[in-house]
């Protein structure tokens, strides 16, 4: 069970990394708090071996 949990962590971290440049440049908080609650309906334009990638590369200690 928690190598599933590990999984759904790196996945998470895999997704802010694909983001955080443009997390980064934003210096609004109603700005920051509108990309967040977006995430949902966003549109990534991911391959799954994309995020899988990065996904893998994190390590969990």
């Amino acid at each position: 069970m928690l190598n599933g949990y590990d999984e759904i962590h790196k996945t998470s971290i895999a997704l802010f990394k694909i983001s955080e440049e443009r997390l980064l440049s934003m210096n609004d908080n109603v700005e920051i708090y509108e990309f967040m609650k977006n995430l949902n309906k966003a549109n990534f334009n991911l391959k799954g071996s994309e995020l899988i990638r990065i996904s893998s590369s994190i390590k969990i200690e």
